[in-house]
């Protein structure tokens, strides 16, 4: 009888024990499943309220917070991201962010009542009456937070696209809103994933009142939805960026010790109007997703579901209709905890939040979002220049233009980059002058070329890492050949860059003429003819080019080059030994004695530098400059040992282009090398040409783009005028411009003569 009553015993107790867990939850935390909540400061009490009482009645799970200690949003993305948090709760545009960069999908989204979309609202106070949407120039602007969907991208692209906010700049939208309002608060807006490039304005920071590492930050006293109002209501801004509901939600969870009264403020309407906050669904700015909980993507879908789960729980427990709501409201931000009272608005989750169900079939941050949203951040993109066209002289430029293109745009940088492929440098001038394409990077002389005849002027200058933009002709001989000297180059084989190159023609061709090595007469028009009798042979790319060819030349001067067929001795990467690392490889292969080339070359194909065959095993000490007093120097020594200092290759386009134009093309530059410069970069390197290629668009040497004055926007002022000198007298020895104007060779008078004596004598003939 003992034993069966202590068996009853037992059965009861167990079956309380079984309720109790169902109850009380599961006191084995080995069991449970741990869930961690990425959360700010200002958010830690309540999820330490939260974590204790999902210990105690949710029987599979643990919550533990991930407090971001002064750290913004982006900190919680990242944690989630690699997996050392599961939550963190979004606003819409937050979760467009979230989804680019860190690859977050939406899990679960609150609903408000029956809504699931927000309404983006303008508001201002009531006894501010002279503020409506055509006075809003000027005025101080209080937004929750930069990219937030209500709270920034749908008022600012509207105002965009109707015109209001006029837009001058591509890239930097936020500049064009802060020209036209006054003071702004916008959180985040400094961030370097908001502030990519380092140039939006401190302006838009003006009225945010956070101290120190928390100023203009998503923890800013001035951040958020709440932040913003508070913000507008305080005075210290004129107009709030909000979404529907916020006020009344804020008004409501102060009770009647609020400062405030919902009639206390209206909406600023798209037509011009204002209207009480009820009428949000005639005045607003448009609708976006609501706020959503957040996790990493790559997760599997067992851990998804566990997610999920876990969110369904704690609203069916601590949501409204949840039987522990009264111990617990996951939708409250006011509360005297049993851990401590905690106070704010919208913590974790917001306060007017009824619920929160699964995004379905819109689980990547796009779709949750929605194609009407995703436009709405074209326009934030928008460029008053829609296109720049680079144009191309060979097929390997322009398939390292096609790679800059789709690199540019993994960037979203504006203008869009396209590929104009042109016959020549030339024909690239021409182009650009006519409006078929924008920019090219031209060599000093080209530059001379395409300012006085196509009207083409510099915008951005390579600079090779001294910050000065000047590149140093220089002659570079093998040490091995001790005899040679400036003064004694005849008969000797030489390596030119290109026919009309700077460093690697025009300087050398004018040594010859000073030093009296090349003897000729300027009306004899034969400095191609006395080139070629002056050297045993020679590789000038470009001599047989109809561009460049004269009425007279020898055919050494192509003798030297490396291509075969009809790619030898052209005027583009087509030639093996074309440019001024072309000219260098020259050498190194012994196609040449000499190399007339810039100062950079050397450096950078020795010493292992280029992984290139052909320079992969070659040493700085095996070569020397010739220098103009008949010595010879190492070849680091070029800033005393060169033949003449000129300007760098510069990014050119059309002059009759406007101011802000061109200030546009030029941060187009400027933010492509902001990501692209570094040869590291494993996406693109704008400054390398890949292997067994060199200097394609850019010199390979160059280490930066630089901003050239607008004063110094034009070829002669660019050029200096000693430059300027030499190029004149070059043209005039050889009696040309070095190019055909318009398609036709420049005609001298001696050459218009000597045609009118042919003609003569042939009409003379035709009589007899």
């Amino acid at each position: 009888m003992i034993k069966f009553a202590f068996g009853c015993l037992l059965v009861v107790l167990v079956a309380l024990t079984n309720q109790c867990d169902g109850q009380f939850g599961n006191r084995n935390p080995s069991t449970r499943k741990v869930v961690k909540w990425c959360v700010t400061v200002a958010e830690e009490g309540k999820c330490l309220e939260m974590k204790k009482f999902v210990q105690i009645y949710m029987v599979r799970f643990t919550l533990e917070c991930i407090v971001v200690r002064n750290a913004d949003r982006f900190t919680c993305m990242s944690l989630v991201r690699y997996r050392k948090a599961d939550l963190v709760s979004l606003d819409a545009g937050e979760m467009v962010m979230a989804g680019r960069y860190f690859r977050l999908i939406p899990l679960m989204a609150e609903r408000y009542g029956m809504e699931t979309d927000l309404h983006a609202v303008m508001v201002a106070r009531r006894d501010n009456p002279d503020v409506n949407k055509d006075t809003l120039k000027g005025k101080k602007i209080c937004s929750p937070g930069m990219g937030w969907g209500a709270g920034w991208t749908l008022p600012v692209s509207q105002l965009l696209q109707m015109g209001i906010i006029e837009v001058k700049e591509c890239n930097l939208h936020v500049e064009s809103v802060a020209n036209h309002f006054g003071s702004m608060c916008v959180p985040s807006v400094l961030s370097r994933y908001y502030n990519s490039y380092g140039m939006n304005p401190m302006k838009a920071c003006e009225l945010c009142s956070g101290k120190k590492e928390n100023y203009c930050t998503s923890n800013d006293t001035f951040a958020n939805y709440v932040g913003a109002f508070n913000c507008m209501a305080s005075g210290t801004g004129d107009v709030a960026f909000l979404r529907a509901g916020i006020i009344e939600a804020i008004v409501g969870a102060n009770g009647t010790t609020s400062p405030f009264r919902e009639s206390d403020f209206v909406l600023l309407c798209p037509d011009g109007s204002r209207k009480d906050l009820n009428s949000y669904m005639s005045c607003n700015w448009g609708t976006v997703a609501s706020q959503v909980l957040a996790s990493t993507g790559p997760a599997n879908d067992a851990h998804m579901a566990d997610l999920k789960e876990f969110i369904i729980d704690l609203v069916g427990y601590f949501g409204p209709a949840g039987p522990y709501n009264n111990r617990f409201d996951l939708f409250a931000s006011n509360w005297q905890g049993t851990l401590g009272n905690y106070t704010g608005n919208n913590l974790m989750l917001s306060d007017d939040a009824t619920e929160l169900v699964d995004v379905g079939s819109r689980s990547s941050y796009d779709k949750w979002v929605g194609p009407e949203y995703m436009k709405k951040l074209d326009v934030l993109e928008m460029c008053p220049i829609p296109r720049a066209r680079w144009c191309v002289i060979s097929e390997d430029e322009m398939k390292k233009c096609e790679m800059m293109t789709m690199a540019f745009k993994t960037r979203r940088i504006k203008p869009e980059l396209s590929c104009i492929l042109a016959d020549s440098t030339q024909d690239c001038m021409k182009k650009i002058k006519d409006g078929d394409a924008d920019l090219i990077t031209l060599d000093a002389a080209d530059i001379y070329n395409a300012g006085k005849y196509y009207d083409l002027v510099p915008i951005a200058a390579e600079d090779y890492g001294d910050g000065e933009a000047m590149q140093y002709a220089v002659a570079i001989v093998r040490k091995s050949n001790p005899d040679i000297s400036i003064f004694n180059l005849k008969a000797r084989r030489v390596c030119f860059s290109g026919v009309n190159m700077a460093a690697g023609w025009v300087i050398p061709v004018s040594t010859l003429i000073e030093t009296n090595q090349i003897l000729i007469r300027p009306d004899d028009c034969n400095l191609y003819d006395a080139i070629g009798e002056f050297f045993f042979k020679a590789c000038a790319p470009g001599v047989l080019n109809e561009r460049y060819k004269p009425d007279r030349y020898r055919i050494n001067l192509c003798e030297a080059c490396a291509s075969g067929g009809s790619d030898k001795c052209q005027r583009n990467s087509r030639e093996l030994y074309f440019g001024d690392s072309g000219s260098f490889r020259c050498l190194v292969e012994d196609g040449g004695d000499v190399s007339f080339t810039r100062h950079t070359v050397a450096r950078d194909n020795t010493g292992g530098r280029n992984p290139d065959y052909w320079a992969r095993n070659r040493r700085a000490d095996d070569y020397e400059l010739l220098c103009m007093d008949g010595t010879r120097g190492p070849i680091d020594d070029w800033r005393n040992c060169h033949l003449q200092q000129i300007k760098a290759p510069a990014v050119v386009t059309a002059g009759y282009k406007q101011p802000w134009e061109r200030k546009i093309l030029w941060k187009f530059l400027n933010y492509g090398q902001s990501f692209f410069a570094s040869d590291g970069n494993k996406e693109f390197q704008m400054f390398d040409s890949g292997f067994d290629k060199y200097d394609l668009i850019f010199s390979d040497s160059a280490v930066r783009l630089v901003s050239i004055p607008p004063e110094m926007q034009n070829y002669k002022d660019y050029l200096g005028q000693q430059f300027m000198s030499v190029l004149k007298r070059i043209n005039h020895f050889q009696c040309t411009t070095g190019y055909m104007v318009g398609g036709a060779k420049a005609i001298t008078p001696i050459y218009a003569l000597f045609h009118l004596v042919i003609l003569a004598f042939s009409i003379i003939f035709l009589h007899w």
